[in-house]
């Protein structure tokens, strides 16, 4: 059995939210210079993500998803008052951070999220592009790489009968 079937309804009810309402992300990276690779490091920010949904030995979610599903909705809601995008983005990561079943510990993966993020490019902006570009890689690489190595190195719990 997967994780996927252990997730319940509200985590990918706050989860589509959180992505309905970060869809601007979407045309920050087709049309800003600065952000048009931003979808590469989410992609690469996700594979932990990925890789967990794929171990059937982890648990569903983590003790600690309830405050990332809480944070995440938090952050969208004040983006909705507030028009503020970024807090639609970090509301977006914590929802994918509570589906992935991680805790405070892995603060390095959650803090990357900011790569794929424009105030990334924001604050990176008198960068050359390809720099910036680079940065956002080797950031989101050297943050994801714990994680990818606790989930390939770890042996799955046996299973009781």
């Amino acid at each position: 059995m997967t994780r996927l079937a252990n997730i319940p309804a509200i985590a990918w009810a706050i989860l589509a939210f959180a992505a309905w309402r970060s869809t601007e992300l979407l045309n920050a990276w087709r049309h800003s210079p600065l952000d048009r690779l931003g979808w590469i490091a989410f992609l690469l920010w996700l594979t932990p993500v990925a890789a967990s949904f794929a171990k059937p030995s982890l648990p569903g979610l983590h003790p600690a998803a309830p405050w990332f599903l809480g944070a995440s909705l938090a952050a969208s809601i004040f983006g909705v008052l507030a028009d503020f995008n970024t807090a639609h983005y970090v509301g977006l990561s914590c929802a994918i951070a509570a589906l992935g079943g991680w805790s405070w510990r892995h603060a390095l993966w959650f803090a990357a999220a900011i790569t794929w993020m424009p105030a990334f490019s924001w604050a990176g902006q008198d960068l050359p592009r390809p720099a910036l570009i680079g940065a956002r890689i080797v950031a989101t690489s050297i943050a994801c790489a714990p994680l990818l190595g606790f989930l390939v190195f770890t042996k799955p719990r046996p299973s009781l009968p």
